[in-house]
């Protein structure tokens, strides 16, 4: 990952440039440092075209808890609310914490919001920008931001859209077969895939894999193998995996 910042003195914000990202550079599994109590009017927040983060000053400033992240940073970062609220940002995320901590403490310190905008390259094209405002209230520091992405992006994402998932589930349940695409860090499997884990679909699936969790605790230095793999740009890996079914059925999988 490398950062670049650039100050608009006319706009009056500093514009943020980050290349190349990877999702294991989001976020760390720590252990919380604290509990925090529920968000009121979460799912309201949620329906808002815009995220909100929150975040609860710790130790004068030095360093910031999560106690909310929005649905973005969620899906970018392929985990859940529960496996980051409570914990030192510093620790669970380094690289955002290296990015927003001395505007935090600034605005901490002074209670006068600043404006950012970041930009996230991908091979060195632009694939989306958030316009970012930070603010102090309520004894938080909040930060909301709106994404958009570029017209390239919404290109793929509508021509997935228009994918003919009928002739594709047929295929896939004759050949006993499922994929899956990842689109903006989110991802969507196709009704072969559920198939052969015997399940329905679920509201957060989109949110991580939903394969590589059910692998057996012996093929779990494969699953980490792979996804390293897979983090590093690469398209596919030709390998068997084992998985337990809710129902309790042992599979094995060719990826």
């Amino acid at each position: 990952m490398k950062i670049q910042r650039e100050y608009w003195k006319l706009e009056d914000l500093e514009e943020i440039s980050i290349y190349d990202i990877s999702e294991r550079e989001l976020f760390k599994y720590v252990d919380p440092v604290t509990e925090v109590p529920p968000i009121p009017f979460k799912n309201t927040l949620r329906s808002l075209p815009c995220d909100m983060d929150v975040f609860i000053p710790y130790n004068d400033g030095e360093d910031f808890i999560i106690h909310m992240l929005g649905l973005t940073a969620l899906e970018r970062g392929n985990i859940r609310l529960k496996d980051v609220e409570g914990r030192l940002l510093s620790e669970c995320s380094p690289g955002f914490h290296s990015i927003f901590h001395k505007a935090f403490y600034e605005v901490y310190k002074t209670e006068k919001p600043k404006k950012f905008r970041v930009n996230y390259y991908e091979n060195d094209k632009l694939a989306r920008l958030s316009n970012v405002k930070i603010l102090y209230d309520m004894g938080k520091i909040i930060l909301i931001s709106e994404l958009k992405y570029t017209n390239e992006t919404k290109f793929l994402e509508e021509n997935f859209k228009n994918y003919d998932e009928n002739k594709a589930n047929l295929i896939e349940y004759f050949s006993q077969t499922g994929s899956y695409y990842k689109i903006n860090d989110k991802y969507s499997w196709t009704q072969g895939v559920y198939n052969i884990i015997n399940r329905s679909r679920e509201e957060n699936d989109e949110y991580y894999n939903i394969i590589f969790d059910l692998a057996i605790p012996e093929d779990r230095p494969l699953i980490d193998k792979i996804q390293k793999k897979l983090d590093s740009g690469k398209n596919s890996y030709e390998s068997v995996i084992r998985i337990k079914t809710h129902d309790g059925i042992l599979k094995y999988l060719d990826l």
